[in-house]
């Protein structure tokens, strides 16, 4: 691993047009568009996978990443659509740390015309966003955190290495980053303010651990976050071994809004919420915020609202890395 960020952390170009990161499609899309008989295997081997999307399906290096070991739909979705994540949002970061040497980035693509079981889209094909679309959405803040660093799995390397990068519009003199090395039991195992984050991988906790990036206000506000998962392993197949984690789910009163607050075991990665109605349903669920890693006792707020959607059979789906994936109506 690491080629993804040598070749973005190179790039000079003033403008970065078409360019992208393969994903699997969203839950509701694949199972109206893929034969209920030909979900497995997900790679190109399988006629309807060349069918629907052969130029962009990567199963195989979806696979590699997670270590081979990953055995039904929902795995390679997951793991699919976590490497797109993490990929167009490290590329995007890329292009706006070189600014003002960067004129433009145009990521390809936004949506899509038609509906496949693989593409570089954003959004699919029934408007709902990918986890990609928020990880570039955070990108594109007026006020942004971002860290370049050579991999996401550090085995065989002496040390660990990133440089913080941040901006905000209104930017003050005591403005400052803070940048953590944190275990999933929570534990800061390192802390840096300097701008760059250095340390043997020796002292790194495993077999995962966040990268959290906070930018903080001279009043000590805090103006903006981004979290990374890292792997002390050869590849991110640490994900598939995590304990659960406990996440309580509640709608505020008006239903505008979700709040997720851990509430047991390590840290909950990868929380994902999207609608769970039937993919003919009128109308979208969409979501102030998603694709989030919560830490031990954390709590956030996502925001949701309903476009053209009865208020009848209303309902979302959480999962994520390690909680259990459950319907909230």
């Amino acid at each position: 691993m690491g080629a993804h960020h040598e070749l973005y952390d190179a790039g000079t170009c003033l403008l970065h047009s078409e360019f992208g990161v393969e994903g699997m499609a969203n839950r509701r899309i694949w199972d109206a568009v893929v034969p209920s008989g030909a979900h497995w295997p997900t790679g190109r081997g399988n006629p309807v996978m060349e069918h629907l999307g052969a130029w962009w399906n990567n199963t195989p290096l979806v696979q590699e990443t997670f270590g081979g070991r990953l055995k039904d739909v929902d795995s390679v979705r997951r793991a699919s659509q976590q490497l797109q994540y993490d990929g167009l949002r490290y590329a995007v970061e890329a292009n706006l740390r070189r600014a003002p040497r960067s004129s433009g980035t145009i990521p390809w693509q936004f949506n899509e015309p038609f509906p496949n079981a693989w593409c570089t889209a954003s959004v699919d094909h029934r408007g709902d966003p990918k986890p990609a679309y928020h990880g570039v959405r955070r990108a594109y803040r007026p006020a942004h955190v971002c860290a370049a660093f050579a991999t996401q799995a550090w085995a065989g390397r002496t040390r660990f290495e990133a440089t913080v990068h941040a901006w905000r519009r209104d930017a003050r003199p005591g403005d400052v980053t803070v940048a953590r090395i944190v275990a999933l039991d929570g534990t800061v195992v390192h802390e840096s303010r300097t701008g760059t984050v250095s340390l043997p991988t020796a002292g790194l906790p495993g077999p995962l651990f966040l990268l959290d990036l906070q930018l903080m206000a001279d009043d000590g506000r805090l103006v903006a976050g981004n979290r990374y998962v890292h792997s002390t392993g050869e590849d991110l197949s640490g994900h598939l071994d995590l304990p659960t984690a406990q996440v309580d789910a509640a709608w505020s009163p008006d239903r505008a809004s979700l709040r997720l607050t851990h509430v047991g075991g390590p840290a909950a990665l990868g929380l994902h919420v999207t609608d769970a109605r039937p993919i003919d349903a009128d109308g979208w669920a969409v979501f102030g915020d998603n694709m989030l890693d919560l830490l031990p006792g954390e709590s956030l707020e996502v925001p949701v609202t309903w476009r053209d959607a009865p208020v009848e059979g209303r309902a979302v789906l959480l999962e994520g890395w390690n909680t259990d994936a459950r319907v909230l109506d």
